[in-house]
């Protein structure tokens, strides 16, 4: 079952993507949120902190974004809120998830980068 949902994820990732390639997304996603922090790689663990995936979502529609209730995501409890709410902000503007805040918290290299390119989607 898992097999044939990343089988469905990948589909939607590569048609999102186009002629874009990983190392545009990762560069306009760094350009983005380079001002919280700048990542390596979609499984780069500064991920884990949820905040990188909120400065993204904060380019979607910067009004919509509460900073006062996004936490520096330095325990597991900090992480998993705002990974929970940098996936609700993704979802409100109309990204496709497919991962779950744990995805988020560990950093999962192929459900980051399914995200990511589903929030650069809708931001372009």
């Amino acid at each position: 079952m898992l097999a044939l949902i990343w089988r469905l994820a990948r589909y939607h990732y590569l048609a999102l993507l186009g002629s874009k390639q990983e190392k545009d997304i990762l560069e306009w996603a760094n350009d983005i949120a380079g001002s919280v922090c700048t990542i390596t790689g979609f499984g780069d663990k500064k991920i884990s902190t949820g905040r990188f995936l909120i400065k993204l979502c904060e380019s979607l529609d910067p009004e919509v974004v509460d900073w006062e209730i996004v936490t520096p995501g330095e325990t597991p409890e900090d992480a998993e809120a705002n990974a929970k709410y940098a996936i609700s902000l993704a979802r409100k503007h109309g990204a496709f998830i497919f991962c779950v805040w744990d995805d988020v918290v560990n950093a999962n290299k192929k459900m980051m980068l399914i995200l990511i390119a589903s929030i650069y989607d809708i931001h372009i």
